[in-house]
């Protein structure tokens, strides 16, 4: 309930919205008529929508139809096929008068929607048409791309008469349109988006892929994000949050996720459900959940404590374009990805066995299915063969994919631990061990195993060994690069993980032959993300204060640097989160996962902590970039966190949105002159420019910065702040926040040294809880001599006033810069950022910047 506005408002468990207000007398309700739905006559439209669905395939998802006409072909697309459909119609009394007729057939708000504009202002969001066809609209060359860009991958199509196709020139210009093909179907003309889009890459497995990457190739997802779609299903289909179920895998434009007993599947570009199945024999109690879930929807306790989950025994499916692969006890469900229809069920055949295993560990590489069978149950000082769950398993298997032949097998000496099998470049790798405190489990339980533990490389094909290492066999853990053939093994300690997680140690080969390339002993958290040539290790769950991650060369075991953005000297390239059980994954361009609030690292714009703010990503790690998009599927299920959005969603690339971050450099042991800065005063976290200038928020509120000492002295100060979109010149999202007021802004360009563990970074840590400008600690640093900087002022006028209405004065180190000053009339407008620069600016411990009337 919220009250407001002399009203008050609320809503119901049955999603009611109510609003009460204090006037008294007699209440009237609104007379709603129930649609009588008019019997459909068989005309021409009739045969039209049937030729159109015929030809095109399309029967559910989402259709355009470009402009309204008599209305009767969007009846007859609707009636005759599942599809939802969507008019754009550019004469407004036309598309109200569409609406009744639609909503009297009992179309309109249910199947139908029907919206005033024309293509260049409908705003219609990329990639959701399964199905678009043209109306009585007029459509002109210059319509072509948007309308393919409202298309959806893999199949979506638009059909246009003979006349229209040509009247676009589409032979011509069907080669610029990338993934675009023309066909004929009899009277129409199709052109339809095929394959995933350009530069899109898929989640396939637990952790990416066969390597256990952790990166998805998708070079499309990148910042800044905008929102594709949000809403689609409830969690109530998803596992509980703290049980760590597995991660959503991503292929061929549908997002896997599975729930209690349950599996399903949606369209990545507008979050339907494509399918849902229920599957009793998956049983993933006390794997994904146990004795401490409820299922009431509306439990508010502490519902479902924190257990390993996947994070321990591995991923229950798998997924490829054609086929996906769940296990459940000793069978394997081949699904249909398209429908969920059952295609097949796999068993495992182990020599010698007369009763097939329950499956373990499953991967895809090439045409092969891989599998560990017989999970052995190392817990306390309980031993359990062929248990349900376990995090090892007592035998490699490896299938054809496609018809579910064994193709070989391999007896384990210890175990073969599911987090540590890989393959490619022709190999699957395995770790044919268990952990020192398993080892003493058996040996407790008089089970000595007879080898030492081995690193082994096996013919993917065959099985034949290939090459085995024995010394410093200690890991947890795997991780394959097929782009440089290497292996690396070491371990994925972190919270919510293994106990018997190793800690500590890596060791990296050459994959073609076990040569080992390096090793170190460092303490890191795992599960470790293979970024190309880099190692990007995790940061300790930690609400007030984080220790940052390290990032290591693959190729050399060395710490990667980079070039402090302020300073240009070379630090540790780090990264740091705050409050979050799950860990990060990674794409091309992004590093996801949950700091609070779903969050990312910009890898390719060298930005640190953003925000996607509002909602709350998953225990498990759910924010998966692939086939282009940002899916953020919501795995919340038992949470009571109260973040403002509890739904799912998909973000996508848009230039025209904020970002925001909190960006932590290790600090110098003692004040470091600045090179290049800028201060983005009112501002809500930092960004980088296009030009590698880090601009920080002044003050700080949204988390660690580098630490750069700016005072006011004067009248205030206000601040103020609107969205970058209300602005326009040279970097908009500068010039729409500030600070107005006649006074001095005093900043000592020098960063701070730090204050407490060098080794820690503080959550917040300067202005968090006040607006105020007055340093914490007085200000260090200053040179021997004055030394001339560049300054650069942006300035925006926050009240949108008249030319004349706001003119001021401007001073650098005391002497006048700008008189008279006018920003509207220097913009041309009250929105405009105006910037004026000052060469040779003398500084030798602060630089002083004065506003007066």
């Amino acid at each position: 309930m919220i009250a407001a506005d002399g009203r008050l408002f609320v809503v119901t468990k049955e999603g009611r919205l109510y609003c009460f207000a204090g006037a008294t007398g007699e209440v009237g309700y609104p007379l709603v008529e129930d649609a009588q739905p008019m019997e459909a006559p068989a005309d021409r439209w009739t045969a039209q929508a049937a030729s159109v669905l015929e030809a095109t395939g399309a029967r559910n998802g989402y259709a355009l139809v470009l402009g309204l006409g008599d209305g009767r072909l969007v009846e007859e697309l609707a009636r005759q096929s599942e599809l939802q459909v969507v008019v754009l119609e550019a004469a407004a009394a036309k598309s109200q008068a569409g609406r009744r007729r639609l909503d009297a057939a009992g179309l309109q708000g249910e199947r139908v929607g029907v919206l005033t504009g024309d293509l260049t202002e409908a705003g219609l969001p990329p990639y959701f048409a399964s199905l678009v066809v043209s109306g009585d609209g007029a459509l002109g060359r210059a319509d072509l791309p948007t309308v393919f860009q409202w298309l959806r991958p893999y199949g979506g199509t638009a059909c246009f008469t003979s006349a229209q196709a040509e009247a676009l020139r589409l032979p011509a210009r069907i080669a610029a349109l990338e993934g675009g093909q023309l066909r004929d179907a009899g009277e129409w003309r199709l052109l339809t988006r095929t394959g995933p889009l350009p530069g899109a890459g898929w989640w396939t497995h637990q952790y990416a892929d066969c390597g256990n990457t952790v990166m998805s190739p998708d070079r499309l997802v990148r910042a800044p994000l905008g929102l594709l779609w949000f809403g689609g299903p409830s969690n109530l289909e998803v596992l509980p949050r703290h049980g760590h179920g597995p991660s959503p895998q991503v292929i061929g434009g549908r997002l896997f996720i599975e729930g209690i007993g349950a599996f399903s599947a949606r369209d990545v570009y507008t979050g339907r459900v494509l399918w849902s199945r229920e599957f009793p024999d998956l049983d993933t109690f006390g794997a994904y959940y146990n004795e401490t879930y409820n299922p009431d929807p509306f439990d508010r306790t502490y519902n479902q404590v924190h257990i390993p989950g996947a994070n321990e025994v591995g991923a229950n499916y798998v997924t490829a374009e054609d086929r996906v692969y769940l296990a459940a006890g000793p069978r394997c469900h081949v699904l249909d990805p398209a429908t969920g229809a059952s295609l097949a069920a796999f068993a495992l055949t182990i020599p010698g066995e007369a009763q097939a295993p329950n499956w373990g560990y499953l991967g895809l590489y090439e045409d092969l299915l891989i599998a560990t069978g017989a999970p052995v149950k190392l817990s306390g000082e309980e031993v359990v063969p062929n248990a349900r769950f376990a995090a090892e398993s007592a035998y490699l298997v490896v299938l054809d994919r496609h018809s579910g032949e064994t193709l070989w097998t391999r007896k384990a000496a210890h175990a073969f631990r599911h987090n540590a099998v890989v393959a490619g470049r022709g190999k699957v790798f395995g770790i044919d061990g268990v952990t020192q405190a398993k080892l003493d489990l058996l040996r407790r339980r008089g089970l000595e195993p007879a080898e030492s533990p081995r690193l082994l490389a096996l013919d993917a094909r065959t099985g034949a060994l290939v090459w085995s290492a024995e010394s410093s066999v200690l890991g947890t853990w795997l991780g394959y690069s097929a782009e440089h053939d290497v292996l690396l093994q070491g371990g994925s300690k972190s919270s919510d993980r293994a106990a018997d997680e190793a800690a500590a140690g890596m060791t990296a080969y050459r994959g073609a032959d076990g040569t080992v390339l390096w090793e170190l002993s460092e303490s890191y958290l795992g599960p470790p993300i293979l970024h190309h040539d880099r190692i990007i290790t995790q940061v300790p769950y930690g609400t007030q204060q984080a220790s940052p991650a390290k990032v290591f060369s693959l190729l050399t075991g060395r710490e990667i640097t980079r070039t402090h953005p302020l300073t240009g000297e070379t630090v540790p390239f780090t990264w740091v989160r705050f409050y979050g059980c799950n860990t990060g994954v990674a794409c091309e361009n992004l590093l996801t996962f949950r700091s609070a609030a779903a969050s990312f690292v910009d890898l390719a714009g060298g930005q640190g902590t953003s925000s996607l703010g509002g909602f709350k990503s998953g225990c498990t790690s759910n924010l998966i970039a692939a086939d282009g998009v940002l899916s953020a599927p919501d795995y919340t299920r038992t949470c009571i966190c109260s973040y403002q959005n509890q739904s799912s969603l998909a973000l996508i690339h848009d230039s025209d949105a904020e970002m925001w971050s909190f960006d932590h450099f290790p600090p110098p042991a003692q004040p470091t002159p600045v090179t290049r800065v800028g201060l983005n005063l009112g501002a809500p976290g930092n960004r980088m420019a296009p030009d590698g200038t880090l601009f920080i928020e002044v003050p700080s509120v949204g988390g660690p910065s580098p630490d750069v000492p700016v005072r006011w002295a004067g009248d205030g100060p206000r601040w103020f702040r609107r969205h970058s979109g209300f602005y326009g010149g040279d970097k908009p999202w500068v010039g729409a926040s500030g600070l107005e007021g006649a006074g001095t802004l005093t900043v000592r360009p020098f960063v701070q040294p730090a204050e407490g563990s060098p080794d820690k970074v503080a959550a917040f840590v300067y202005n968090a809880l006040t607006p105020s400008l007055t340093p914490a600690r007085e200000p260090q640093g200053a040179f021997e001599a004055p030394r001339n900087y560049t300054v650069r002022l942006y300035f925006a006028e926050p009240e949108q006033l008249a030319t004349g209405a706001r003119v001021f004065s401007v001073a650098l180190q005391g002497q006048s810069v700008l008189q008279d000053f006018d920003v509207v009339a220097v913009a041309g407008d009250a929105a405009g950022t105006v910037v004026r620069e000052f060469a040779h600016v003398p500084v030798q411990d602060d630089l002083a910047i004065t506003l007066a009337p």
